[in-house]
């Protein structure tokens, strides 16, 4: 039949649903950096859990750099926003101190990955010894201990069993440092002028469905009874996370916070559109790296590039519930959303390796470049 063809070509642009588009509209952000090889980074982000357990962060700091991040709670929120907020100023800090020992040079990509580890460590150390009320000092910039120390949330041991993944990029005037726990993850994307998108995932998700963290861990722990159906201890699903303290007490520990630290030099021989996409679980339990591509190329001009993501895996969830995406279904509580999928959040950075250079007007101290999402 004649009429079939028309749903056989792909539009000239995708249609949006205006309700799917109001509901991100609201929760997206972004901002332009034209600096560190970065030309804007965009944000999305849609709760399932009542309050949201995701977080984002896009912080600058003077001529050093960039550091963005997705972070993904579990079992309550806290870890998620401490280490939010104390994990982008930690490695911004360090950087700074290691430029300036530098005089000019170019950063050792060996020593600033083992720099970024020991960011991870330090946070997750100050984190579950802040929520014990056993903190007494340590390598997290102080301001935030100070302000979380005052903070009712501490008044429960439990909140240092709540936990976080992470997935990280420190944007810098020599490269990109992608690093990750847990199942927080980026991918690399390259929109090419002939139509054939170049697409690499630079992470690799730690859970127990990964045969290489099973087999870590079992190592590390002498035995195999570790990995139950999947999850540590037949319980906690990532094998690498912030918090989670009650998984830390013994030596080697069950969870770790230590990630996988991947350096991605300035291309500045691409003629194509370049994005790093930082995203939740929630994008990749139902998108791969190629569907995020294809979401980025399709997309309408001057539309946030991490709210056609975000709207992909939406309509990716739909096809769980009778292909309309959860959140617009009339017989969904909107309460229960958990039941049907996860939380989505996406941070997508625009690079321009043409601008891998410092701001013309740093900032002296840590400033974010993207508003919060309340939710």
């Amino acid at each position: 039949m004649q009429w079939l063809s028309l749903f056989r070509k792909p539009p000239l642009a995708p249609v949006r649903n205006p309700y799917i588009w109001a509901l991100l509209s609201n929760q997206s952000r972004r901002s332009v950096v034209n600096a560190f090889g970065v030309k804007e980074v965009s944000s999305a982000t849609v709760q399932a859990n009542f309050p949201c357990e995701d977080k984002y962060s896009a912080v600058a700091l003077g001529s050093t750099g960039l550091s963005c991040g997705v972070y993904d709670g579990h079992s309550g929120r806290t870890a998620c926003e401490y280490v939010s907020q104390a994990l982008p100023n930690h490695i911004l800090q360090q950087f700074k101190s290691l430029r300036e020992g530098l005089h000019g040079k170019q950063m050792d990509v060996d020593q600033a990955s083992e720099t970024i580890k020991k960011c991870f460590q330090n946070v997750d150390d100050a984190f579950c010894d802040v929520s014990m009320e056993k903190w007494h000092g340590g390598d997290v910039p102080h301001p935030v201990v100070e302000e979380w120390l005052s903070s009712a949330v501490f008044t429960r041991t439990w909140e240092a069993n709540t936990g976080c993944v992470a997935v990280n990029a420190t944007c810098t005037p020599d490269g990109l440092y992608v690093a990750n726990c847990g199942d927080a993850c980026a991918a690399l994307i390259t929109l090419n002028d002939n139509g054939e998108d170049t697409v690499a995932m630079l992470t690799e998700a730690h859970t127990g469905d990964n045969q290489k963290e099973v087999d870590r861990i079992h190592r590390e722990q002498k035995t195999n009874s570790i990995i139950q159906h999947g999850r540590v201890l037949g319980r906690l699903q990532p094998t690498r996370a912030f918090g989670d303290r009650e998984y830390k007490l013994t030596k080697p520990p069950f969870v770790t916070p230590s990630p996988d630290v991947h350096f991605v030099p300035h291309d500045t021989n691409s003629t194509g559109k370049q994005y790093l996409v930082l995203a939740s679980d929630g994008v990749w339990d139902v998108l791969d790296e190629k569907n995020v591509a294809k979401s980025l190329r399709e997309a309408n001009e001057g539309e946030n590039p991490a709210t056609v993501v975000v709207e992909a895996a939406l309509w990716a969830y739909g096809r769980f519930t009778g292909d309309m995406p959860p959140p617009l279904h009339p017989d969904i509580d909107q309460t229960m959303l958990r039941g049907y999928m996860d939380d989505i959040t996406c941070l997508v950075l625009e690079l321009d390796p043409t601008t891998h250079d410092s701001p013309s007007t740093p900032n002296a101290t840590p400033t974010s470049l993207l508003d919060p999402v309340d939710i």
